[in-house]
């Protein structure tokens, strides 16, 4: 036990797992030895072998805090939170003290949006713990959910010296909690944001995109929009780009008619499952106004489903997009659509545009309208999210 211990702390990570694994073999009820191996799995991403040791740490302790704290980490790590729940709950109350099962009850409770309880879970902490960025920001939400805006512009004001890279939204949040005229407004999610949306939905993307209910409708309404245009294609006359690709949701309709078709996303997650379809000729993982620039390649077809979502001013990437286009080429895309202003934040912390913006923004850079229709977007919690789709020409 302690020869595995000792082999973690000085960075032998394999080696410690497989010291512990022989021990739990011999011994299989060796408390401390499967509560050291399941955490280490757990570290290492191995949360199915975690949940194994762990639930059976739990079996040999039932009252043990540290034990029901880490498997409820495990719980949270598989999006299982209400199990989460259950075993920060069981660790709080074996003992009242521990503080750090009160932060990840409250944390799970902010994910379960069960707000009243995240906020009396926090209550119970004290310094360093209630000044965690993370805690912050689940306080923030939580009163700005229960209708507590100052104390919540609070909170994430607080928050924001430990977000440089921007991967909470603090800045975009303060935004729209502020209300914020457009020229205050961030100009796009950070890319440590992007990362870490879309880790946790590259698993169920196409899932959703096939669902009728709370589901995303852009890569449909995209073929929706191009499609007149692409049925009269030959097939495999087309360079075709896809800005922010995801999982490869377009490339079922935009690969009969591509001589080469490219796709772009700044997520990893969504990029492999993408790769494992096989329908991209290529496939990049940056930033779309990055690659735009330097890119050489042109195209007859850009589409870019539920993007511009994540950018507050379009002016430059559709510029960017303009320069990389063919003679005759077409451009297709789905955005929010605002309440109010020109540009703002919505509620879910991506951005929404007005048409008229839309409009002007297209004939500023260059493109030619042919079409803009409001839609639904999405459904979310069954309610119908708007937006629009747009076919640009060259």
């Amino acid at each position: 036990m302690a020869k595995g211990s000792s082999e973690w702390q000085a960075g032998s990570h394999a080696n410690a797992i497989t010291t512990l694994e022989k021990l739990v073999e011999l011994w299989p009820n060796h408390l401390d030895g499967n509560f050291l191996l399941g955490s280490l799995y757990a570290q290492t991403g191995r949360l199915e072998e975690a949940l194994l040791r762990l639930r059976k740490a739990r079996e040999l302790a039932p009252r043990s805090p540290q034990v029901a704290n880490n498997l409820g980490n495990v719980f949270r790590m598989l999006g299982q939170n209400e199990d989460a729940l259950d075993c920060y709950a069981s660790a709080v109350k074996f003992d009242p003290r521990f503080s750090v099962g009160w932060m990840n009850l409250g944390l799970a409770c902010t994910k379960l949006e069960r707000w009243k309880d995240a906020l009396e879970s926090f209550a119970r902490l004290g310094n360093p713990l209630s000044e965690d960025p993370d805690v912050l920001c689940a306080m923030g939400s939580a009163q700005a959910a229960t209708g507590n805006t100052l104390a919540a512009i609070n909170c994430y004001e607080r928050a924001l010296p430990s977000d440089a890279d921007g991967r909470r939204n603090v800045k975009i949040i303060l935004a729209r909690l502020r209300g914020a005229n457009s020229e205050d407004i961030p100009e796009r999610h950070s890319d440590a944001s992007v990362i870490a949306i879309y880790r946790n939905k590259a698993a169920s993307w196409d899932a959703d995109v096939a669902r009728e209910q709370d589901s995303y409708f852009g890569p449909r309404l995209v073929a929706e929009v191009l499609g007149p245009r692409l049925s009269t294609m030959t097939t495999g006359s087309q360079t075709v780009l896809d800005l922010g690709c995801g999982t490869g949701a377009c490339g079922d309709y935009l690969r009969p008619i591509a001589s080469e078709l490219v796709g772009v996303d700044l997520s990893p997650d969504m990029l492999t499952a993408c790769g494992r379809k096989g329908l991209y000729d290529r496939l990049v993982e940056a930033d779309i106004g990055r690659y735009l620039a330097e890119e050489t390649n042109s195209f007859d077809i850009v589409v870019a489903a539920g993007v511009f979502i994540l950018f507050s001013r379009l002016e430059g990437l559709l510029a960017a997009i303009r320069g990389r286009m063919k003679t005759e080429g077409v451009l297709a895309f789905t955005l929010y659509a605002s309440a109010n202003a020109a540009v703002e934040v919505r509620h879910n912390d991506h951005f929404g545009h007005s048409a008229d913006y839309v409009r002007d923004g297209l004939t500023g850079t260059g493109w030619r309208l042919i079409e803009l229709r409001e839609i639904v977007h999405e459904t979310e919690g069954g309610q119908p999210q708007r937006g629009f789709v747009v076919l640009a020409g060259t």
